[in-house]
């Protein structure tokens, strides 16, 4: 489950933006970017998300196998997997929204089968969340 949560938050994270204030005069990458200090940046977990430098030639398949030996050794970058950003400003409810995910698709899964409906076209839209553009269309059949 962890790999399955995982991949689909590598594909879809749940925040596409994230602000932060740079404090200090900071120089990024090897042509030295220098950002200034008190100047407003936004990062997009998407770019090395779906970076192929990162994650592959097939990063925009869902393949949650990449996960199977944890987060770091298959992003092979400590900030190549940031769904909930990263460092002492992550999001604070990460483990309670992993957590309840593990919970509600235990529950589920122990009661149904989910097969997607023959309609559903796979469009993910990014606003300022992840979601599908024509919403998810899953028929719920009772496990007997």
């Amino acid at each position: 489950m962890n790999m399955i949560i995982n991949e689909t938050l590598q594909l879809y994270p749940p925040v596409v933006m994230i602000m932060r204030m740079v404090e200090k005069e900071v120089k990024l990458g090897a042509n030295n970017l220098i950002i200034p200090p008190n100047t407003e940046v936004i990062i997009t977990p998407l770019a090395p998300h779906h970076d192929p430098e990162i994650w592959g030639e097939h990063v925009q398949f869902f393949k949650p196998e990449r996960f199977s030996e944890g987060i770091l050794t298959a992003a092979h970058n400590k900030f190549g997997f940031v769904p909930f950003s990263s460092g002492p400003r992550n999001c604070v409810g990460m483990n309670f929204a992993v957590n309840q995910a593990k919970i509600a698709f235990t529950m589920i899964l122990q009661n149904y089968s989910l097969p997607v409906s023959p309609g559903y076209i796979h469009s993910p839209i990014h606003g300022l969340v992840s979601c599908p553009q024509y919403g998810l269309q899953l028929t719920l059949h009772p496990i007997e």
